[in-house]
Order: structure tokens, then C-alpha cells, then sequence
């Protein structure tokens, strides 16, 4: 995988939540570490699967990124 941003070339290595906790709390500290691994892990137990409200907030449907690259042109 290539990270965009720099250019250099990445991997994936999947982590338990334990061990994305104690990797995030080396670098970062026990709080912020604590917090960023929370979000880890409420985003692995599908606390962010809901139903979307996008096109009752905006007054129309999502459009995907092909579509609004497309109307650029």
C-alpha cells in the first residue's frame, strides 16, 4: 500500500484493541493514547453503523467521488 501523503510505501498489520492501546500509549501518552484507542475501538464494534441522514441535512442524495469529479470537468 502506498501512503499518499509521503510517498512511501506502507502495511497493514492487524491489531488487537490491547495492542493498538499500548502501541498508541507509547507514543502518545496514557491519555490521548487511552482516547485515540477508544475511538479504535468503538469503530471495530460498529459504533459508526447507522443510518445515514446526509440527504435530509443536505436536500439531496450523497453523490459519490466519481460523480463530483466528473461535474469538475
Amino acid at each position: 500500500m502506498k501512503i499518499a501523503a509521503s510517498g512511501q510505501l506502507g502495511r497493514f498489520i492487524a491489531l488487537t484493541y490491547e495492542e493498538y492501546k499500548a502501541d498508541r500509549v507509547a507514543e502518545l501518552g496514557d491519555f490521548i493514547g487511552t482516547v485515540i484507542a477508544g475511538i479504535y475501538q468503538g469503530i471495530a464494534q460498529g459504533a459508526l453503523e447507522n443510518e445515514s441522514h446526509y440527504a435530509q441535512a443536505a436536500g439531496r442524495p450523497h453523490q459519490t467521488w466519481q460523480d463530483y469529479f466528473a461535474r469538475l470537468n
